[in-house]
């Protein structure tokens, strides 16, 4: 999706993990366009406070090996995991690095919530400050 007032010029990427396979089928898809455009990219995975120390330490660990591969395959990119708000705080980020392009997965963590059911991904298509692209995992 891109907003009428995006432009889509390969300055930063943006890829939105939790760590499930919707989300490596994004990475996948955001580390072949940051090769391809030689575009740095920005891995973030998004904790709620309320979700406990464990899921922060997934949240850390999926950020960690998706970096690890991006850099294997050449990509320059980073890795964040924040606090806040998923749909809010990867659309502050996005504004923040001064991404063109957000990448996310079809699905949330647990497989459930398809994009046009009110998913995390839906809600960053509504408040993306550029052009979103949802990857579905095969």
């Amino acid at each position: 999706m891109v907003p009428r007032a995006a432009h889509v010029e390969g300055r930063h990427i943006v890829l939105a993990t939790d760590g499930s396979r919707f989300a490596d089928a994004a990475a996948v898809t955001a580390g072949n366009l940051a090769r391809v455009c030689g575009t740095p990219i920005t891995v973030a995975s998004v904790h709620k406070p309320s979700y406990g120390p464990e899921r922060r330490a997934e949240a850390e660990e999926a950020v960690a090996r998706v970096v690890a591969h991006m850099q294997r395959e050449g990509s320059v990119s980073e890795g964040r995991v924040l606090e806040g708000d998923p749909a809010g705080t990867i659309a502050a980020l996005a504004r923040e690095r001064g991404a063109d392009l957000i990448v996310t997965g079809s699905h949330g963590r647990m497989g459930l919530q398809p994009v046009l059911l009110g998913s995390t991904s839906e809600r960053v298509l509504n408040e993306a400050p550029c052009a979103v692209l949802v990857a579905k995992a095969a």
